[in-house]
């Protein structure tokens, strides 16, 4: 997908998460070009590491971190965490993604954003996060119900003056002081 930033300048959104990684081998190769144009514009960044269920979470995490240039300034990375159709059994999702955080936090010192969709929470995430972690919930009908999210992924078909086709759009819950506070010192 091709971004006139020239153009987005005109409804700048305030801050954009970026597909970093996936498993442990997948690198988005608009990644560094994106994050870097975003910033230069003023956009607050995150980057985020889509999970995968044939892998370790540790060795997915060392993926992402050897990839993501997580800075001062930033928002804190994030595990997207969805359904596949192939999906492992729930004590390997809670170990692996329990890996993976633990392993973000390890090294660099910063507790990670799990985004997921409501009923993936809901039926795996739960007991594993326990209200420890920030939420960025996919909710496209209403308000995620059950959960106290701070980030609400209100659709994937958003459209954004500058960018072709349909975008995520994010409701951050809370003021801008809020949201300060979340960046990475």
């Amino acid at each position: 997908q091709s971004v006139d930033w020239d153009q987005i300048e005109c409804d700048k959104p305030h801050f954009i998460f970026f597909k970093a990684t996936e498993g442990v081998t997948h690198v988005d190769r608009m990644y560094h070009r994106y994050r870097r144009e975003a910033a230069e514009r003023g956009i607050k960044v995150g980057s985020y590491h889509f999970f995968s269920y044939t892998t370790s979470g540790r060795e997915q995490a060392l993926h992402f971190l050897r990839t993501a240039h997580i800075t001062k300034g930033d928002l804190p990375p994030v595990l997207d965490v969805e359904y596949k159709k192939k999906m492992a059994s729930a004590e390997w999702i809670d170990r692996n993604v329990r890996e993976w955080i633990q392993t973000i936090e390890d090294s660099i010192g910063v507790r990670p954003i799990v985004y997921c969709p409501c009923k993936m929470y809901n039926e795996h995430l739960e007991d594993v996060l326990c209200n420890d972690y920030l939420l960025w919930i996919a909710a496209y009908r209403a308000t995620p119900p059950g959960c106290n999210w701070t980030f609400w992924q209100k659709t994937d078909c958003h459209k954004l003056e500058g960018i072709a086709g349909g975008v995520d759009y994010n409701e951050f819950n809370g003021d801008i002081r809020d949201f300060h506070k979340l960046l990475i010192d």
